[in-house]
Protein backbone atom coordinates (compact mmCIF):
# COMPACT_ATOMS: atom_id res chain seq x y z
CA UNK A 1 0.00 0.00 0.00
CA UNK A 2 0.96 3.81 -0.67
CA UNK A 3 2.81 5.57 2.51
CA UNK A 4 0.99 7.71 3.81
CA UNK A 5 2.37 11.14 3.24
CA UNK A 6 3.69 13.69 5.94
CA UNK A 7 1.64 17.00 6.80
CA UNK A 8 3.32 19.88 5.42
CA UNK A 9 4.15 21.96 8.26
CA UNK A 10 2.66 25.87 8.19
CA UNK A 11 5.24 28.24 8.80
CA UNK A 12 4.42 31.12 11.50
CA UNK A 13 5.50 34.54 10.99
CA UNK A 14 8.57 36.04 12.88
CA UNK A 15 7.94 37.73 16.30
CA UNK A 16 8.40 41.46 16.14
CA UNK A 17 11.84 42.74 16.98
CA UNK A 18 11.50 44.74 20.79
CA UNK A 19 12.98 47.99 20.65
CA UNK A 20 15.84 47.71 23.45
CA UNK A 21 15.54 49.35 26.82
CA UNK A 22 17.88 52.64 27.27
CA UNK A 23 20.52 52.06 29.09
CA UNK A 24 20.40 52.90 33.17
CA UNK A 25 22.38 56.34 33.07
CA UNK A 26 23.25 58.41 36.57
CA UNK A 27 24.54 61.59 37.64
CA UNK A 28 25.12 63.29 40.90
CA UNK A 29 22.64 65.61 42.11
CA UNK A 30 23.36 67.99 44.86
CA UNK A 31 20.68 68.57 47.45
CA UNK A 32 20.56 70.44 50.58
CA UNK A 33 21.66 66.83 52.53
CA UNK A 34 24.46 66.52 50.32
CA UNK A 35 25.66 64.98 47.40
CA UNK A 36 23.34 61.80 45.49
CA UNK A 37 24.04 59.83 42.72
CA UNK A 38 20.54 58.97 40.92
CA UNK A 39 19.91 56.81 38.13
CA UNK A 40 17.59 57.77 35.10
CA UNK A 41 14.89 54.99 36.67
CA UNK A 42 14.84 57.11 39.34
CA UNK A 43 17.01 54.65 41.72
CA UNK A 44 20.47 55.92 43.42
CA UNK A 45 22.97 54.50 45.06
CA UNK A 46 22.86 53.73 48.88
CA UNK A 47 23.97 52.09 51.30
CA UNK A 48 27.55 50.77 51.42
CA UNK A 49 30.49 51.67 49.46
CA UNK A 50 30.14 51.50 45.76
CA UNK A 51 32.58 52.78 42.27
CA UNK A 52 31.45 55.41 40.27
CA UNK A 53 33.31 55.36 37.37
CA UNK A 54 36.97 54.26 38.76
CA UNK A 55 36.21 56.22 42.83
CA UNK A 56 34.99 54.49 45.17
CA UNK A 57 31.96 56.22 47.37
CA UNK A 58 30.50 55.65 50.67
CA UNK A 59 26.70 56.31 50.97
CA UNK A 60 24.27 56.44 53.63
CA UNK A 61 21.28 54.56 53.60
CA UNK A 62 19.07 57.64 52.47
CA UNK A 63 22.09 58.07 49.47
CA UNK A 64 23.93 60.44 50.60
CA UNK A 65 27.85 60.57 50.62
CA UNK A 66 28.61 61.51 54.09
CA UNK A 67 31.67 63.21 54.87
CA UNK A 68 33.76 62.08 57.96
CA UNK A 69 34.23 58.67 59.20
CA UNK A 70 31.50 56.56 57.49
CA UNK A 71 30.49 52.37 58.93
CA UNK A 72 28.97 50.23 56.11
CA UNK A 73 26.67 48.23 56.80
CA UNK A 74 29.48 44.80 57.00
CA UNK A 75 30.87 46.80 59.50
CA UNK A 76 33.73 48.26 58.17
CA UNK A 77 34.89 52.09 58.24
CA UNK A 78 36.02 54.37 55.53
CA UNK A 79 37.10 57.55 55.69
CA UNK A 80 34.48 59.42 53.42
CA UNK A 81 34.83 62.92 51.40
CA UNK A 82 32.93 64.16 48.64
CA UNK A 83 35.68 62.88 46.20
CA UNK A 84 35.36 59.58 47.46
CA UNK A 85 36.76 57.05 50.06
CA UNK A 86 40.21 58.07 51.49
CA UNK A 87 43.10 55.19 50.66
CA UNK A 88 46.57 55.49 52.66
CA UNK A 89 47.98 57.39 55.47
CA UNK A 90 44.94 59.56 56.80
CA UNK A 91 44.89 61.92 59.79
CA UNK A 92 41.56 62.61 61.37
CA UNK A 93 42.82 65.64 62.91
CA UNK A 94 42.74 63.62 66.07
CA UNK A 95 45.00 60.12 65.22
CA UNK A 96 46.89 58.84 62.03
CA UNK A 97 44.75 56.08 60.29
CA UNK A 98 45.51 53.59 57.24
CA UNK A 99 42.85 52.45 54.61
CA UNK A 100 43.31 49.76 52.55
CA UNK A 101 43.18 50.58 48.58
CA UNK A 102 39.55 49.90 48.63
CA UNK A 103 39.29 52.62 51.85
CA UNK A 104 38.55 50.37 54.48
CA UNK A 105 40.53 51.17 57.40
CA UNK A 106 43.06 48.66 58.42
CA UNK A 107 43.80 46.86 61.70
CA UNK A 108 46.79 45.14 63.02
CA UNK A 109 50.73 45.62 61.55
CA UNK A 110 51.55 47.23 57.91
CA UNK A 111 54.38 47.83 56.26
CA UNK A 112 54.58 51.43 55.19
CA UNK A 113 57.16 52.81 53.87
CA UNK A 114 60.06 49.89 54.79
CA UNK A 115 59.00 50.81 58.31
CA UNK A 116 56.19 48.47 60.49
CA UNK A 117 53.09 50.58 62.00
CA UNK A 118 50.86 49.25 64.59
CA UNK A 119 47.01 50.16 63.64
CA UNK A 120 45.46 49.06 67.71
CA UNK A 121 42.29 47.42 67.14
CA UNK A 122 41.60 48.41 70.89
CA UNK A 123 41.82 51.93 69.74
CA UNK A 124 39.65 51.89 66.86
CA UNK A 125 42.61 51.77 64.60
CA UNK A 126 44.41 54.07 65.23
CA UNK A 127 48.24 54.48 64.83
CA UNK A 128 50.02 53.48 67.85
CA UNK A 129 53.31 54.90 68.83
CA UNK A 130 54.95 54.62 72.47
CA UNK A 131 53.97 51.17 74.25
CA UNK A 132 52.04 48.84 72.05
CA UNK A 133 50.83 45.29 72.94
CA UNK A 134 49.91 42.35 70.51
CA UNK A 135 49.29 38.91 71.20
CA UNK A 136 50.40 39.72 74.76
CA UNK A 137 53.58 40.97 73.54
CA UNK A 138 55.04 44.69 73.95
CA UNK A 139 56.42 46.81 71.16
CA UNK A 140 57.57 50.17 71.00
CA UNK A 141 56.76 52.70 68.33
CA UNK A 142 58.72 56.04 67.95
CA UNK A 143 56.50 59.59 67.77
CA UNK A 144 56.27 58.75 63.97
CA UNK A 145 54.56 55.33 64.30
CA UNK A 146 57.41 53.72 63.03
CA UNK A 147 57.96 49.79 65.20
CA UNK A 148 61.40 49.65 66.52
CA UNK A 149 63.45 46.61 66.62
CA UNK A 150 67.03 46.21 67.93
CA UNK A 151 67.79 48.83 69.53
CA UNK A 152 67.63 50.29 73.62
CA UNK A 153 64.83 51.94 74.82
CA UNK A 154 64.53 54.32 77.91
CA UNK A 155 61.16 55.04 79.45
CA UNK A 156 61.87 55.73 83.02
CA UNK A 157 63.73 52.33 82.96
CA UNK A 158 66.02 50.61 80.04
CA UNK A 159 64.24 47.67 77.69
CA UNK A 160 65.42 45.90 74.72
CA UNK A 161 63.68 45.49 71.42
CA UNK A 162 64.56 42.34 69.76
CA UNK A 163 64.80 41.80 65.73
CA UNK A 164 61.18 41.28 65.65
CA UNK A 165 60.71 44.35 67.82
CA UNK A 166 59.12 42.47 70.77
CA UNK A 167 60.42 43.77 74.27
CA UNK A 168 62.69 41.11 75.18
CA UNK A 169 62.02 39.25 78.84
CA UNK A 170 64.53 36.82 80.46
CA UNK A 171 67.82 36.43 78.95
CA UNK A 172 69.03 38.19 75.80
CA UNK A 173 71.94 38.74 73.65
CA UNK A 174 72.75 42.70 72.63
CA UNK A 175 75.68 43.86 71.46
CA UNK A 176 77.55 40.60 72.01
CA UNK A 177 76.79 40.72 75.77
CA UNK A 178 74.47 38.66 77.79
CA UNK A 179 71.33 41.12 79.57
CA UNK A 180 68.34 39.98 81.66
CA UNK A 181 65.01 41.80 81.74
CA UNK A 182 62.80 41.42 84.09
CA UNK A 183 58.68 40.39 83.24
CA UNK A 184 58.11 43.83 82.73
CA UNK A 185 60.68 44.12 80.22
CA UNK A 186 62.97 46.21 82.75
CA UNK A 187 66.80 46.15 82.00
CA UNK A 188 68.27 44.28 85.47
CA UNK A 189 71.38 45.48 87.11
CA UNK A 190 73.26 44.00 90.20
CA UNK A 191 72.64 41.09 92.03
CA UNK A 192 70.18 38.43 90.12
CA UNK A 193 69.22 35.21 91.62
CA UNK A 194 67.75 33.19 88.79
CA UNK A 195 66.42 29.57 89.80
CA UNK A 196 68.74 29.63 92.17
CA UNK A 197 72.01 30.42 90.50
CA UNK A 198 73.41 33.81 90.87
CA UNK A 199 74.63 36.09 88.15
CA UNK A 200 75.92 40.16 88.26
CA UNK A 201 74.86 42.37 85.76
CA UNK A 202 77.18 45.53 85.17
CA UNK A 203 75.31 49.02 85.84
CA UNK A 204 75.19 48.88 81.96
CA UNK A 205 73.46 45.82 82.73
CA UNK A 206 75.80 43.29 80.58
CA UNK A 207 76.59 40.35 82.72
CA UNK A 208 79.94 40.01 84.13
CA UNK A 209 82.34 37.57 84.23
CA UNK A 210 85.26 36.42 85.62
CA UNK A 211 86.79 38.23 89.29
CA UNK A 212 84.45 41.25 90.56
CA UNK A 213 84.76 43.02 93.74
CA UNK A 214 81.95 44.41 96.16
CA UNK A 215 83.02 46.19 99.29
CA UNK A 216 85.07 44.74 100.75
CA UNK A 217 84.40 41.07 99.14
CA UNK A 218 85.79 39.27 95.98
CA UNK A 219 83.13 37.19 93.96
CA UNK A 220 84.07 34.95 90.69
CA UNK A 221 81.66 34.14 87.92
CA UNK A 222 82.80 31.61 86.07
CA UNK A 223 82.65 32.00 82.21
CA UNK A 224 82.46 28.32 81.60
CA UNK A 225 79.04 28.26 83.84
CA UNK A 226 77.83 30.88 82.05
CA UNK A 227 78.71 33.84 84.14
CA UNK A 228 77.27 31.75 87.39
CA UNK A 229 78.52 32.95 90.79
CA UNK A 230 80.99 30.56 91.96
CA UNK A 231 80.64 28.55 95.07
CA UNK A 232 82.45 25.92 96.87
CA UNK A 233 85.80 24.64 95.41
CA UNK A 234 86.23 26.30 91.96
CA UNK A 235 89.38 25.85 89.64
CA UNK A 236 90.23 29.76 88.65
CA UNK A 237 93.14 30.18 86.37
CA UNK A 238 93.98 26.53 87.18
CA UNK A 239 94.30 26.66 90.90
CA UNK A 240 91.74 25.71 93.49
CA UNK A 241 90.22 28.64 95.01
CA UNK A 242 86.94 28.09 97.62
CA UNK A 243 84.09 30.39 97.88
CA UNK A 244 81.73 30.46 100.40
CA UNK A 245 78.92 28.10 99.78
CA UNK A 246 75.63 30.37 99.79
CA UNK A 247 76.67 33.89 99.52
CA UNK A 248 79.79 33.22 96.92
CA UNK A 249 82.36 35.52 98.68
CA UNK A 250 85.89 34.01 97.75
CA UNK A 251 87.66 32.84 101.00
CA UNK A 252 91.02 31.02 99.90
CA UNK A 253 93.10 30.21 97.40
CA UNK A 254 95.87 28.31 99.32
CA UNK A 255 96.53 24.82 98.43
CA UNK A 256 96.96 23.97 102.10
CA UNK A 257 93.32 25.61 103.32
CA UNK A 258 91.47 22.94 102.99
CA UNK A 259 93.59 20.57 105.99
CA UNK A 260 93.22 24.21 107.83
CA UNK A 261 89.60 24.24 107.17
CA UNK A 262 89.62 20.19 108.31
CA UNK A 263 91.62 20.76 111.69
CA UNK A 264 88.68 23.77 112.86
CA UNK A 265 86.30 20.92 111.90
CA UNK A 266 87.45 19.20 115.07
CA UNK A 267 87.19 22.57 117.33
CA UNK A 268 84.78 24.15 119.54
CA UNK A 269 83.12 27.68 119.85
CA UNK A 270 80.42 29.04 122.20
CA UNK A 271 79.16 31.50 119.63
CA UNK A 272 78.45 30.75 116.00
CA UNK A 273 81.86 32.47 114.93
CA UNK A 274 85.37 30.28 115.44
CA UNK A 275 89.16 31.99 115.03
CA UNK A 276 92.04 30.23 114.16
CA UNK A 277 95.90 30.98 113.23
CA UNK A 278 98.27 29.37 111.43
CA UNK A 279 101.23 30.14 113.11
CA UNK A 280 103.69 28.06 111.01
CA UNK A 281 102.12 29.69 107.43
CA UNK A 282 100.87 32.60 109.01
CA UNK A 283 97.21 32.83 108.31
CA UNK A 284 94.57 33.81 110.38
CA UNK A 285 91.17 32.00 109.33
CA UNK A 286 87.49 33.10 111.19
CA UNK A 287 84.66 30.43 110.34
CA UNK A 288 81.28 30.65 110.80
CA UNK A 289 78.74 27.74 112.28
CA UNK A 290 76.26 26.46 109.68
CA UNK A 291 74.51 23.04 108.85
CA UNK A 292 75.95 21.58 111.81
CA UNK A 293 79.42 22.32 110.72
CA UNK A 294 82.64 25.32 110.87
CA UNK A 295 82.30 27.07 107.20
CA UNK A 296 84.94 28.95 106.06
CA UNK A 297 84.24 32.71 106.23
CA UNK A 298 87.65 34.34 105.58
CA UNK A 299 91.63 33.65 105.05
CA UNK A 300 93.58 36.24 106.09
CA UNK A 301 97.42 37.18 105.52
CA UNK A 302 98.84 38.13 108.72
CA UNK A 303 102.13 38.28 110.69
CA UNK A 304 103.06 36.47 113.83
CA UNK A 305 105.85 36.91 116.57
CA UNK A 306 109.00 36.46 116.14
CA UNK A 307 111.44 33.84 117.61
CA UNK A 308 112.02 35.85 120.24
CA UNK A 309 108.20 37.07 121.41
CA UNK A 310 106.36 34.26 120.01
CA UNK A 311 102.55 34.43 119.82
CA UNK A 312 100.99 32.28 122.53
CA UNK A 313 99.13 29.23 121.73
CA UNK A 314 96.20 27.07 122.51
CA UNK A 315 92.78 28.32 122.81
CA UNK A 316 91.99 31.73 124.00
CA UNK A 317 88.64 34.19 124.18
CA UNK A 318 88.03 37.60 122.25
CA UNK A 319 87.63 40.39 125.14
CA UNK A 320 87.86 43.92 124.74
CA UNK A 321 88.76 46.04 121.75
CA UNK A 322 89.68 49.62 119.89
CA UNK A 323 90.36 51.71 117.76
CA UNK A 324 94.06 52.47 117.99
CA UNK A 325 97.30 52.42 120.43
CA UNK A 326 101.23 52.72 120.01
CA UNK A 327 103.64 54.74 120.49
CA UNK A 328 106.37 55.86 118.15
CA UNK A 329 103.72 54.06 115.94
CA UNK A 330 100.06 53.26 115.20
CA UNK A 331 98.07 50.01 115.37
CA UNK A 332 94.30 50.11 114.09
CA UNK A 333 91.36 48.03 115.18
CA UNK A 334 92.56 45.72 118.05
CA UNK A 335 90.87 43.18 119.44
CA UNK A 336 91.78 41.48 122.74
CA UNK A 337 92.20 37.50 122.75
CA UNK A 338 94.59 37.18 125.75
CA UNK A 339 96.27 39.18 128.16
CA UNK A 340 98.49 41.71 126.20
CA UNK A 341 97.93 39.55 123.30
CA UNK A 342 95.94 41.68 120.46
CA UNK A 343 94.58 41.27 116.98
CA UNK A 344 95.21 44.54 115.42
CA UNK A 345 96.93 46.15 111.59
CA UNK A 346 99.84 46.22 110.62
CA UNK A 347 101.86 49.13 112.24
CA UNK A 348 101.71 52.91 111.12
CA UNK A 349 103.73 55.77 111.26
CA UNK A 350 102.47 57.47 114.80
CA UNK A 351 98.56 59.22 114.17
CA UNK A 352 98.84 59.08 110.58
CA UNK A 353 97.76 56.01 107.74
CA UNK A 354 101.51 55.87 106.46
CA UNK A 355 102.65 52.68 106.59
CA UNK A 356 105.75 51.78 108.84
CA UNK A 357 106.30 47.96 108.74
CA UNK A 358 103.39 46.25 106.65
CA UNK A 359 104.88 42.65 106.93
CA UNK A 360 102.71 39.77 106.15
CA UNK A 361 103.22 35.85 106.17
CA UNK A 362 106.35 36.51 108.68
CA UNK A 363 107.24 36.42 112.19
CA UNK A 364 107.96 40.50 113.32
CA UNK A 365 105.37 41.48 116.27
CA UNK A 366 105.76 41.25 119.82
CA UNK A 367 103.55 38.27 119.63
CA UNK A 368 100.22 39.95 118.98
CA UNK A 369 98.86 38.76 115.33
CA UNK A 370 99.06 42.02 112.58
CA UNK A 371 96.61 41.99 110.06
CA UNK A 372 95.98 44.28 106.81
CA UNK A 373 93.83 47.54 108.20
CA UNK A 374 90.51 46.52 106.92
CA UNK A 375 91.25 42.76 107.80
CA UNK A 376 91.79 43.58 111.34
CA UNK A 377 88.82 46.48 111.10
CA UNK A 378 86.54 43.83 110.09
CA UNK A 379 87.56 41.27 112.81
CA UNK A 380 87.29 44.29 114.97
CA UNK A 381 83.50 45.16 113.85
CA UNK A 382 82.41 41.19 113.03
CA UNK A 383 83.70 38.86 115.72
CA UNK A 384 81.98 38.58 118.97
CA UNK A 385 83.54 38.96 122.36
CA UNK A 386 83.12 35.38 123.89
CA UNK A 387 84.20 33.56 120.46
CA UNK A 388 86.55 31.05 121.06
CA UNK A 389 90.30 32.10 119.04
CA UNK A 390 92.71 28.82 118.70
CA UNK A 391 96.47 29.46 117.90
CA UNK A 392 98.83 26.76 117.04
Amino acid sequence: APATPSPTPTPEPSATPTEPAPPVTGHWVRQAAGWRYEFSDGTWLKGGVHAVGATRYAFTDDGYVPVGWYRSPEGTWYASTEDGVRTGWYHDGAAWYYLDGDGSMATGWRLSGGAWYYLDPTRGGAMATGWAKDNNTWYYMDASGAMKSSTWVREGAWYYLTGSGAMATGWFIADGSWYYADGSGAMRTGWLNDSGTWYYLHPSGAMGTGWIQEGSSWYYLNPNAGGAMATGWAAVGGAWNYFDRWKGFWVSGRADFEADWNYAKTLYSPTNYLVVVDTGAPHCMTFYWAEGTWQPLTDMPCSVGKASTPTATGTFTIKNRGSSFGHGYTAYWWTQFYGDYLFHSVLYYEGSYTVKDGTLGGHVSHGCVRLRYEDAKWLHDTIPSGTYVTIY
